[in-house]
């Protein structure tokens, strides 16, 4: 039981230093005499919302990396930096509306799910060219509130 706290801790760390959740909030969730208020916890559902579209994203690299490889085309290597510079611009267009940002950048938005984006930017020949450059070595893919953005080094 030990054992499982300590990795249940250890998970919840992590997503605090990669998700943002806020640290007071972590560690109420350990405080054995506070009482239960719902089955879920509000930041329960905060860590699955944030793992659902950490999921997505990577899973667009898998779609993306996928097609690399059927066209012989080396794969996109993940990048934490890229990622986070994606996630930030999608919350911006979250906020501000829709536009491009900076260039080796690809945007979509609409859909929550990796391969809503990737059908987007596969039928876009722009995009298509983007995703299928042989110069890009790296990629983080970024999505808030259906506004997804790609870059790329």
């Amino acid at each position: 039981m030990k054992k499982l706290n300590l990795l249940f801790l250890f998970c919840v760390m992590v997503t605090t230093v990669f998700c943002g959740v806020a640290d007071a909030f972590i560690f109420d969730m350990f405080q054995p005499q506070r009482p239960v208020r719902s089955a879920v916890s509000p930041v329960v559902k905060t860590v699955q919302a944030v793992f659902d579209v950490a999921d997505e994203e990577l899973q667009c690299l898998q779609l993306v990396n996928e097609e690399r490889i059927r066209r012989k085309l080396p794969i996109l290597t993940y990048d934490a930096s890229l990622t986070e510079d994606s996630r930030n611009w999608s919350k911006t267009m979250t906020r501000s509306g829709f536009r491009h940002g900076a260039g080796r950048e690809i945007i979509a938005m609409g859909g929550h799910s990796a391969a809503f984006a990737y059908r987007i930017w596969m039928n876009s020949p722009p995009h298509r060219a983007q995703l299928m450059n042989p110069n890009y070595k790296t990629t983080g893919f970024g999505m808030s509130n259906g506004y997804w953005t790609g870059r790329f080094r």
